[in-house]
């Protein structure tokens, strides 16, 4: 059986999935970012809720200038080089960060490639227009992965807040990776707000 398969009979059974669901099919999620990234696409296309281990509530979204990261939240120059982690930790760390408008222009791409992927399963599609569709999704595809990358130093620095209270730190990370994925289908940047207000709430 495969990953997906085992998730989806489990989300079957349950109605529903949590992140821990997940991260037992997937110990190493560090290694397969790809696939991970792959199964939510899947997960969402098919309606299959993933939820934190926690109630399920739509936080209040607060007004965009209250919620717009100071810089020293992404400050990641106090995290050792001296093993694997604090390597790969400094390598998401030069991803530069994101503005407002370059998060607005990914998002789109994000929505086009979500929309041509819809259009691709009408069978009647012509192989020009075909061809189209894919280029979108794949451009969807890699603007979602920005989004994602931009962002991990911020799941960083709020994990860093959380060390020492009896959760590894590998594990929040892998937490906040998961809120991160979750939360590129949930930005609608029609509404004003920065991905941060999406990004934060793990």
């Amino acid at each position: 059986m495969s990953v997906l398969e085992e998730l989806l009979e489990k989300a079957e059974v349950q109605g529903y999935l949590t992140t821990d669901d997940i991260l037992e099919v997937l110990p190493e999620v560090e290694e397969s970012l790809e696939q991970l990234e792959e199964i939510y696409i899947l997960l969402h296309e098919v309606g299959v809720e993933v939820y934190d281990n926690r109630p399920e509530v739509e936080p209040e979204l607060e007004p965009v200038e209250e919620v717009v990261a100071d810089e020293d939240l992404y400050d990641l120059g106090e995290i050792s080089v001296d093993d694997t982690v604090g390597l790969y930790l400094k390598e998401m760390a030069r991803v530069p960060l994101l503005s407002t408008e370059e998060e607005v222009r990914l998002a789109r791409m994000v929505e086009l490639g979500r929309e041509a992927r819809r259009l691709l399963a009408d069978d009647g599609t012509d192989p020009v227009e075909r061809s189209r569709l894919g280029a979108l999704i794949e451009q969807g595809r890699a603007a979602r992965e920005h989004l994602i990358k931009a962002n991990t130093r911020l799941v960083v620095s709020i994990a860093k807040k959380y060390m020492g209270r009896g959760v590894p730190f590998l594990d929040l990370i892998q937490e906040g990776n998961l809120g991160l994925m979750k939360a590129v289908e949930k930005f609608d940047y029609h509404r004003g707000y920065r991905f941060s207000t999406y990004a934060t709430w793990w």
